[in-house]
């Protein structure tokens, strides 16, 4: 038998990395985390609380197997067409007890892909590469089977699929290949990874499977039977676009590998769910008029009955709260038509049951009663772990960036409110909004990005109700997406409007309503837009369309209405 001799060496490089990770592990956190929110026994609990430090650590956990020399070297064989170059430069340390043989008759073991349906415990799993289905931002479907998926790559007509081609890079072929056979020519294209995007751009009907790690906002993933990584529970195991990389060989090879294995040898993997954080972003919040009403005479929760979960899932979840809590409030039974608006206290328990982490404060009635109510609403988000931005008790409090990290990921929060009234704007001696300083936030976004921060901002800015932003509201929201910010958002709107893209930077120009009492046609649907950072990079957002009911009460949009409402969204948005 004819092996390389890195034998020794790798080994070193083992001996050398689990030293260091074994340093790493033991060292002690600098800074304990202080809880966002507050939860109660009816409080849908959120795992992986964010915290509002500047020093959390997040411990990797160690991926290295512990082994022992073997008396007799084991030769083995990569297919390296089908590898993803991270595995191919990490095997070596994964399974340094290994030599790679110069042939592959010399080799008694082989690195290639676990086909479909192959039974995996005659192998060793040596890594698990998620792939994901993606498609150009602005597509209205969201699934697709993985039968008929299989079909499209065997060249069959398949109608979900609608005429769409399919677009992959060389690796991702050639590991496909092994798992389903040979793609069709004519429904498969090959394309390099740099060109697949400009490509499903170009040609609105391509879409294309990628590595997870190639993801970026200009895509938007699709799910495979209901299933993507970006969920809240996701089982790679059984998600249809993960290839298995095993070690499969002669038997006697097999058993002696295993038996030098005496700890757990965690694959090889492309997506690890303790880097991810989902962050949800929502439109007005107003908890006045037509809507306490309802929560008068069908209860506190009644708005959030339909989509309290899917707020209170997120990592992080946000509300733009227009209205101050105020002891005095008026009754709100009868109806109070004013649009003098106040909340009472006790509506405060609808923000700590749908999970609100982060309160956005730039909205123009939160002074609409006085300071007081405005001091005192400071005050509960304080004792109940919701911090705020875009608002405070005087102009230094108001334009202070809210900072959070999760998962390692680190969020800055801007908020300003560009329409004013100017009343409504705080200054050095009294409380309010921000007011929008362009200057500030230029050198803000500068200083939180040096400080390795994602920053997000978000506007109070004019209103006009028609999904196509005026073009003030369209130069205000790009210049601040060119200054650096990886997400601007609309909170003013009371009307969904469209989005765009500056580079790999999102702009939703308005989301409209989340819960206010707004019951005219072109008022009731409305956006929550969940973002996704990972491993310290904004990666892709979900649109989650929904329409108001009974004055108060959100609800998901059915399939029909969804996809008129998002074909209306897409049409009017300069891509």
């Amino acid at each position: 038998m004819r092996v390389i001799g890195v034998r020794r060496f790798l080994l070193y490089c083992f001996i050398v990395l689990s030293l260091i990770c074994l340093v790493r592990c033991n060292s002690s956190v600098a800074e304990q985390p202080i809880a966002l929110s507050s939860q109660t026994a009816d409080t849908p609990k959120k795992e992986n609380t964010p915290s509002v430090t500047q020093a959390a650590l997040t411990a990797t956990p160690a991926r290295l197997a512990e082994t022992i020399s073997a008396p007799d070297e084991i030769a083995f064989w990569m297919y390296e067409d089908g590898l993803p170059r991270q595995v191919v430069a990490q095997f070596g340390v994964f399974f340094p007890q290994l030599e790679q043989a110069e042939t592959e008759e010399d080799a008694q073991l082989k690195l290639g892909v676990l086909p479909s349906g192959s039974d995996s415990g005659t192998s060793i799993l040596c890594s698990r590469w998620v792939y994901i289905l993606v498609a150009p931002f602005p597509t209205i479907e969201d699934n697709i089977r993985l039968d008929d998926l299989k079909k499209v790559w065997r060249g069959e007509a398949v109608a979900s699929f609608g005429g769409k081609s399919l677009v992959v890079s060389q690796q991702t072929k050639a590991a496909f290949t092994q798992m389903w056979g040979r793609p069709s020519e004519r429904m498969v294209s090959i394309l390099g990874e740099e060109q697949l995007l400009s490509n499903a751009w170009q040609q609105p009907y391509s879409w294309a499977i990628i590595p997870f790690e190639q993801l970026q906002p200009r895509w938007k993933l699709i799910q495979v039977d209901g299933m993507s990584p970006l969920d809240r529970v996701f089982d790679a195991d059984q998600y249809g676009l993960t290839v298995k990389y095993v070690l499969t060989g002669e038997q006697e090879a097999i058993n002696t590998l295993r038996s030098q294995i005496t700890g757990e040898v965690l694959p090889i993997t492309n997506f690890d769910m303790q880097k991810l954080t989902m962050l949800i972003m929502t439109g007005t919040t107003a908890m006045a008029r037509h809507l306490a009403f309802q929560m008068e005479e069908k209860g506190v929760l009644y708005p959030a009955e339909q989509i309290g979960q899917l707020l209170a899932e997120a990592d992080i979840t946000h509300i733009s709260n227009e209205v101050s809590f105020d002891k005095n409030c008026p009754p709100a039974v009868p109806l109070r038509r004013e649009a003098r608006f106040c909340s009472d206290p006790k509506y405060f328990e609808l923000l700590t049951h749908i999970g609100a982490d982060v309160i956005e404060l730039t909205g123009n009635h939160n002074l609409d009663w006085g300071y007081e109510p405005f001091l005192f609403s400071l005050e509960l988000y304080r004792e109940n772990g919701m911090p705020y931005y875009g608002g405070g008790k005087d102009a230094e409090d108001a334009k202070k960036a809210l900072l959070l990290q999760h998962h390692g990921n680190k969020l800055a929060f801007l908020g300003c409110s560009q329409a004013g009234p100017e009343n409504v704007w705080a200054t050095r001696q009294t409380p309010g909004s921000a007011r929008c300083d362009f200057d500030w936030i230029q050198q803000e976004i500068a200083r939180l990005t040096n400080e390795g921060y994602l920053p997000i901002f978000t506007f109070q800015h004019f209103e006009v109700d028609d999904v196509v932003p005026h073009s003030l509201q369209r130069v205000d929201f790009q210049n601040v997406a060119h200054m650096g910010a990886v997400i601007v958002s609309g909170s003013q709107s009371h009307f969904a409007q469209s989005m765009t893209f500056v580079g790999n930077h999102f702009v939703h120009y308005g989301l409209g309503n989340l819960f206010f009492d707004q019951m005219e046609e072109i008022n009731r649907r409305a956006f929550i837009d969940r973002h996704f950072i990972y491993d310290g990079h904004y990666i892709n957002t979900q649109l989650i369309p929904i329409i108001l009911e009974d004055y108060a009460q959100p609800r998901l949009l059915s399939e029909e209405e969804r996809s008129a409402f998002l074909s209306d969204i897409f049409t009017a948005s300069k891509w």
